[in-house]
């Protein structure tokens, strides 16, 4: 307790602290805050995108990650994987978009150059790939690693594109029978 002198001789005192230990604090509740709450929506909005995605409901996918967007539009994965889909679904375009709306938002995002990659190389835009390709490698991807990530990737989608009839089957390179 402190004392503290009044005018008039007499003393007042000064009431005592109610602070409360740290291990007596509650733990942050984020749904306390309006931010923790969009964090929550968003998080919850995102992993359905990603279920969906995995399941093979590229649809329902582009559906959650739309809506994961509409709450938090400036989050570059979201933009991403939401273009990535759209690659699954042969939408180059609004992939396209997507990827530039990520780069838009930060311009060292290799994945966003890499998925425009992707989808210039499906819309048969090679000299736009490799600009993206080459680009790619300014801002820090290892050439060989970002090679065989597209390479695999493009394979994938292709795969996926020719089961659902939205593309011809490629032909397989004739192979050397020496």
């Amino acid at each position: 307790q402190t004392t503290q002198a009044i005018p008039d001789g007499e003393e007042a005192v000064a009431p005592e602290a109610t602070f409360s230990p740290p291990s007596q604090l509650p733990a942050p509740n984020p749904e306390a805050t309006p931010r923790g709450r969009l964090d929550s929506e968003y998080t919850q909005h995102y992993r359905a995108g990603d279920d969906a995605k995995e399941a093979g409901d590229y649809e329902t996918a582009v559906k959650e990650y739309s809506a994961a967007i509409n709450i938090i539009p400036n989050i570059t994965r979201a933009f991403t994987i939401r273009g990535e889909t759209y690659l699954y679904l042969g939408k180059y375009q609004e992939a396209i978009d997507d990827f530039e709306a990520a780069i838009i938002i930060d311009d060292t995002v290799v994945s966003a150059y890499a998925g425009r990659y992707l989808a210039y190389e499906l819309l048969g835009e090679t000299q736009k790939a490799n600009a993206d390709f080459e680009y790619s490698l300014t801002i820090g991807m290892d050439r060989d690693v970002l090679d065989r990530f597209l390479k695999f990737k493009l394979s994938d989608i292709r795969s996926v594109l020719e089961e659902a009839g939205l593309i011809e089957p490629q032909a397989l390179p004739a192979s050397d029978s020496n």
